[in-house]
């Protein structure tokens, strides 16, 4: 009795499974501090659109990219992890003040 066939090409499901664990990856460097990344990657590291990402760039509440060449823009991984730190402290700081006033 033959065993019955994926409806997925194999191919494609390691193409994905490829792709994800570059995402993966790339969401590590961010939290390290190591290399650049793009907007796509930065919109799935705070679960937002890319749209979003650029908005908060222009509000100030993100880091400026860089512009490394004219069609490739990115940003430091490790500003990105300066900044999140400084969130994470100023979070803190407010939900302890939060207590004591």
């Amino acid at each position: 009795m033959a065993t019955p066939t994926p409806s997925v090409d194999s191919h494609t499901s390691e193409h994905v499974s490829s792709a994800e664990l570059r995402m993966q990856q790339a969401l590590a460097d961010i939290r390290n501090g190591v290399g650049w990344s793009n907007d796509k990657q930065l919109a799935r590291h705070y679960g937002v659109t890319r749209k979003t990402i650029w908005d908060w760039v222009r509000e100030g509440r993100l880091p400026k990219p860089k512009k490394l060449t004219p069609r490739r823009t990115r940003w430091s991984n490790a500003e990105i992890a300066q900044h999140d730190q400084k969130i994470k402290n100023l979070e803190y700081k407010q939900f302890m003040e939060a207590l004591y006033v």
